[in-house]
């Protein structure tokens, strides 16, 4: 019989048939001692459990290392995924703020005008023309007869009938035997006074009938008939006449100068002046 005790331990996987049969002892089990020497076969079972050991080990090395290789798999899905979609954050920021902008409001100014022209054509453009005078006739305020380097001319006191606006009254220069003032003289004439400096235009002068005389009007701001510069001329002149600048002068006297003089119809040579009158602006 089998003792109440049981075997002195845990059976391993190692124990064999053998020994336990001699730790219980043949004569509790009934059956022959066992032989003490073991066949290959038992030999090569004692080995078994050490190779399955081994065995098992190898496979709970394997699995470790599976497990290892996911978990580095997954981590460097992640840090791969991570850095891939940081370029796509930051796209999609950039394009959030493009079309989050809010577009610029039409503008309500009227179309630009056209670009200036180019330097070539500003410089090609004319020049500006002289600004026109709208003239008038002026009033002088006083007349005198003068002859060569300022002299008392001829008529000296008939001198003011040029400027009173009169048909019936003149001036009228001395008689000579020439229209050159029969070699005694070169010219004579008439000092009109503007009072002030005034711009001239054009100078009307009323003469009597017959033509024949040669004139001039000089203009300047002194009265000395040397000092005056020459602006119009006029030649075989009788009636009324005009004599235009070829531009306005600025100037306070104007003179009425002769340098010949027309036939009077009685074989002497003189000249008559009914009225003077000054246009321009002042």
């Amino acid at each position: 019989m089998i003792s109440e005790q049981g075997p002195p331990g845990p059976l391993h996987a190692d124990d064999t048939p053998t020994e336990i049969i001699q730790a219980i002892g043949p004569e509790q089990t009934g059956l022959p001692a066992p032989s003490r020497t073991r066949s290959p076969s038992s030999t090569s079972q004692i080995g078994r459990p050490a190779r399955t050991r081994e065995r098992r080990q190898l496979r709970m090395s394997g699995a470790l290392v599976v497990v290892i290789l996911g978990v580095l798999g997954v981590a460097g899905y992640k840090v791969a995924s991570g850095v891939g979609s940081k370029p796509r954050a930051v796209a999609a920021a950039a394009d959030t703020s493009v079309t989050s902008r809010p577009s610029a409001a039409p503008s309500t100014a009227s179309p630009s005008v056209s670009p200036a022209p180019s330097p070539t054509t500003a410089t090609a453009s004319p020049s500006a023309s002289p600004v026109a005078v709208v003239a008038r006739t002026l009033k002088p305020v006083g007349v005198t007869a003068v002859g060569p380097g300022g002299a008392t001319g001829d008529d000296a006191g008939a001198a003011d009938f040029v400027i009173d606006g009169s048909m019936s009254t003149s001036w009228q220069t001395d008689w000579y035997d020439t229209a050159g003032f029969g070699g005694l003289q070169t010219g004579t004439g008439l000092l009109i006074d503007m009072g002030r400096t005034v711009t001239i235009t054009s100078v009307q002068v009323t003469l009597g009938p017959q033509a024949g005389n040669d004139l001039e009007v000089r203009v300047g701001d002194s009265s000395k008939v040397s000092y005056l510069a020459t602006v119009a001329t006029e030649a075989g002149a009788g009636g009324t006449i005009e004599l235009k600048l070829a531009s306005p002068a600025h100037a306070r006297y104007v003179l009425i100068w002769f340098t010949k003089l027309a036939p009077d119809g009685s074989g002497t040579y003189q000249a008559k002046v009914y009225n003077v009158g000054v246009d321009g602006q002042g």
